[in-house]
């Protein structure tokens, strides 16, 4: 329209744009910017508690979003309609008493709203130009093209008003008159049909809604200008969309992209897909604009970061307050720090070189924050935000969230939950807009004008819901009071007008394609619930005359005859089979590398003052990856095991670390007795509090109780076990949590000990405590495949303890004497061993191997050897490069020896890699067997 004026009347003096730009002009003319800026806004949710006598109270306790959206639909509609006649009762609308009650009700609420300016911006300032009693700095004439929807006297109203601001002429008239008809001009060309004469198009665009037909017009079956296909889902319909373009504009060098058009439904929610399919494609999208919903950065850094100083937070907030964009360090050292969550226990441990601001700000979160310290810690934290690149919506939403939750926080009587309560995570809308511009596809929207012409039109959801949109009136009223309030009212718009301006607009769009038409169905949701063909597929079946099955109009994707007859369509070369892909066989890696020599560090020599590279030493459990799975080991080496964020909760890791702080408080290598079983009794409580504190907060809470007191109880139950033994072993604790070093085959080994007891005069026995059962470790045991004993025995024997510390609290013990492994299950309270005590002792569980040739030892029996030798194998494997793929009938023998199956399941990478070697058997054969 802009251009179209500019090229009739040759003078910009005018001016040509929306509704909404001309209001937004009218406010700045009279400058009316300038006094909103000092006036506090307010939300309609808050106004709602105003009026406690209301008849949306009660609703309000329980949906007060809800409640003030219908709220606000229905005054705004009342206030178009009616006009801004200051003074005059809304209820003289109606003469119904329960009528009258909700609409003078509503029309305080109204009032209300506009005084707190809550309304919508547009409504806000057309009253307020309405109601202003100065002069513009600039009258403006307005002219209205007869497209533009005057409906309702608001409208007019405001029009009116600008118009007594023109008392004399802006113009010539003769300018005026020259405007208005170019106007005029621009409206007819865009109002007639444009298809080709003698096509379905044509006859679509000119009886489409129409209660009679022509009967000279007749459908031609074999006219392909309109179409209606279906795809899968909404991703395929916009791939066919951009697969279509692209092969129309291979096959006519004469068309551009601007002479396609995309058709979006009101309730279209792929744009983000749509705007990267697009750009893959290599096609432009004009004038695109929607509202994306981003994620609100502050209300949730605020509100983890409360969980966390109240010392009760669940690892999944911690570590979303850590990755936050808002905080000051990169993604990638954000997700380092929120994997030291799961490494070290509820202790965020930063990675080496970063920032001393950013220490000082874990340690911040790592430390117990008195409620008092609140306001200050806020306020540190806000210092440090890192808020380069946010939009505006983001930004602003920082600022107000940050003052709103630091001025709350002041007051000390607000607890952490009412504080956390009063953050809101709604997503932030923010606007994505594209230019305007000649050279691209048209992007039209449902309800709006088409903004130019075009050769192609493809409509995007032609489901049910859309073209027309559906539209209801407000509940506040029933349909028949609204109808009896149109009777007093009768600019009041109601569902049947919007119907109407619906199905006009529709048509209005389809009008001004001139070669092709194709609607385009998506046959199931994101969520694969079954979507519906738009009821306007019914008004299309009535103009082609297949009303008695408007389906056979519908070609689907999936049927290959219909493909055949889709227009246009981006075919495939060659049908891909998917079912039946070829799957490699999976083979042993050859990566031609030392493997076991990749990982290494940088340590400096205490004697020569030097730094070395050293090997990366390899842990005991990961060697039990190694022997029954070496690709599960490789991923973790390499960081490629999937780092899967899960939630709080009693599982066998965080039940096994938090026994395991009980069980190294209570049996300390300080102390010279065992504790009773009332000390037992009266420590337990506490250091199992203490624990769940350290290692997960979140399961202190109330709704944890009943697992807690489960554990709990399973806890002391076994610590007092834990103690009979040590008293008829005669053992002494030598240290709990021991680090040792060594290394096996020539490559540095290390561990960490859950406990070591010394033997009067005997050595040493290794202790692992375990939530688990008896029964797999002595499975292992049985078959010599236990690597814990001998590569605690390798460490001891080729090193010893870790650091200083270590040496300093096993001085008493004679660590190069190892008698063996317990392993101490604490659910059953059994000891399973190779070491024989010289008494029988009830709930030892002493292991004798069935390993041939193998016999007695002076104080233990060897339950490992099988497993060394398979581990050297190993070894020698990876040093030549090599990464073997398990076999499944090896995966079945490590069930069978007791090894956990987890690392199958680390990966589908995993899975595809197990080599099949067990033939499957049918149902004759395993009734046979």
């Amino acid at each position: 329209m802009r251009r179209h004026l500019v090229d009739e009347c040759g003078v910009v003096y005018g001016q040509a744009g929306t509704l909404d730009e001309l209001v937004e002009l009218a406010h700045k003319k009279r400058l009316l910017d300038l006094y909103a800026k000092d006036q506090d806004t307010r939300s309609i949710e808050s106004l709602l508690k105003e009026f406690p006598d209301a008849f949306w109270a009660k609703s309000a306790q329980h949906d007060p979003g809800g409640v003030a959206t219908t709220l606000s639909q229905c005054m705004e509609k009342v206030f178009l309609a009616s006009g801004d006649h200051q003074g005059q009762a809304w209820e003289g609308f109606s003469d119904t008493p329960r009528v009258q009650t909700r609409l003078a009700e509503m029309q305080h609420l109204f009032e209300a709203s506009y005084a707190g300016r809550c309304l919508p911006e547009w409504l806000q300032k057309t009253i307020e130009v309405i109601r202003c009693k100065h002069a513009p700095i600039t009258p403006i004439k307005v002219l209205c093209s007869t497209r533009f929807n005057q409906r309702g006297q608001l409208i007019k109203q405001f029009l009116r008003t600008l118009d007594e601001d023109c008392q004399t002429a802006i113009h010539a008239n003769a300018e005026i008159a020259s405007y208005l008809c170019a106007l005029n001009t621009f409206d007819e060309n865009t109002a007639s049909a444009m298809g080709t004469v003698g096509s379905n198009l044509l006859i679509l665009q000119t009886h489409l809604y129409q209660t009679e037909l022509d009967k000279s017009t007749q459908w031609q079956p074999s006219d392909s200008s309109v179409q209606v296909i279906q795809c899968r889902d909404r991703i395929e319909c916009i791939e066919v969309l951009a697969g279509m373009i692209q092969q129309v504009l291979s096959s006519d060098s004469a068309l551009t992209q601007a002479d396609f058009a995309v058709l979006l439904p009101q309730s279209f929610d792929s744009y983000a897909q749509l705007q990267r399919v697009f750009e893959r494609a290599g096609l432009q999208l004009a004038n695109l604009e929607y509202i994306a919903h981003e994620r609100n950065l502050a209300g949730e850094l605020l509100r983890y970061a409360l969980m966390m100083f109240s010392g009760a937070s669940p690892k999944l907030a911690v570590k979303s307050l850590l990755t936050n964009p808002l905080m000051p360090w990169s993604a990638d050292t954000g997700y380092e720090l929120a994997a030291s969550i799961d490494r070290y226990g509820f202790n965020i441990k930063p990675p080496k070189g970063l920032r001393q601001k950013h220490l000082n700000l874990i340690e911040l979160f790592n430390q117990d924050l008195p409620r008092p310290a609140l306001s200050d810690a806020l306020i540190t934290l806000k210092s440090e935000l890192n808020m380069q690149g946010l939009n505006d919506q983001q930004l602003v939403n920082t600022e107000s969230l940050f003052a709103k939750v630091i001025s709350d926080a002041l007051d000390v009587t607000k607890s952490y939950d009412a504080l956390i309560e009063s953050i809101e995570l709604t997503p932030i809308n923010v606007t994505v807009r594209q230019a305007v511009f000649l050279d691209g596809v048209t992007v039209v929207y449902e309800g709006s004008h088409a903004w130019r012409g075009y050769k192609f039109l493809y409509v995007m959801d032609f489901v049910a819901g859309s073209f027309p949109a559906v539209s209801s009136n407000p509940v506040v009223l029933s349909d028949s009071e609204w109808n009896e309030l149109a009777c007093v009212v009768p600019t009041l718009e109601l569902q049947r007008h919007q119907r109407a301006f619906a199905k006009r607009m529709l048509r209005n769009q389809l009008a001004r394609a001139r070669r092709k038409l194709t609607l385009i169905i998506p046959s199931f949701n994101e969520l694969g619930d079954e979507l519906k063909p738009s009821e306007s597929l019914i008004d299309l079946a009535v103009v082609a005359g297949q009303l008695d099955d408007p389906h056979t109009l519908i070609l689907d994707l999936a049927n290959e005859h219909d493909r055949q007859g889709i227009e246009g369509l981006k075919q495939t070369p060659d049908a891909i089979d998917w079912t039946a892909r070829h799957q490699p066989e999976p083979q042993d890696l050859e990566l031609n590398r030392n493997l076991l020599g990749l990982w290494t560090s940088q340590t400096k020599n205490n004697s020569t003052g030097e730094w070395e590279t050293v090997v990366k030493p390899q842990s005991p459990s990961a060697l039990d990856d190694l022997l029954i799975c070496p690709l599960g080991w490789l991923l973790k080496q390499i960081g490629a095991d999937p780092k899967v964020w899960e939630p709080d909760g009693f599982t066998p890791m965080t039940s096994g670390l938090i026994a395991h702080d009980v069980l190294e408080a209570l049996f300390t290598g300080d102390a010279a007795l065992v504790p009773s079983h009332a000390e037992i009794d009266a420590k337990a409580p506490a250091l199992f509090e203490h624990a769940i504190k350290k290692k997960a907060p979140y399961l202190n809470t109330a709704i944890w109780q009943v697992e807690r007191n489960n554990l709990l109880a399973v806890v002391i139950s076994a610590a007092k076990a834990w103690a009979d033994l040590l008293i008829k072993l005669n053992a002494r604790v030598v240290a709990p949590e021991l680090w040792l070093q060594g290394t096996f085959d020539g490559h540095p080994i290390h561990g960490q000990t859950d406990c070591v007891i010394s033997l009067p005069d005997q050595g040493v026995l290794v202790v692992d405590f375990k939530t688990a059962k008896a029964d797999k470790y002595e499975k292992r045991m049985k078959a010599q495949v236990d690597l814990q004993a001998s590569l605690y025995q390798e460490m001891l024997k080729t090193g010893g303890p870790k650091k200083p510390e270590d040496t300093e609290k096993a001085r008493h013990a004679n660590l190069k004497k190892l008698n063996g492994v317990l392993y101490f299950t604490l659910k059953d309270r059994l000891a399973t061993s190779n070491y024989k005590p010289e008494q029988a002792i009830n709930g030892w569980n002493k292991v004798s191997p069935h390993g041939a040739g193998v016999g007695e030892m002076a104080w233990s029996q060897d339950v490992s050897s099988q497993a060394m030798a398979w581990l050297k194998t190993r070894f020698d494997e990876l040093r030549n490069g090599r990464v073997a793929m398990v076999k499944e009938s090896e995966i079945e023998l490590y069930e069978k020896l007791g090894f956990g199956q987890f690392v199958y399941s680390l990966s589908p990478i995993i899975q595809r890699s197990i080599i099949r070697d067990i033939a499957a058997q049918d149902d004759e054969e395993e009734d046979g067997q």
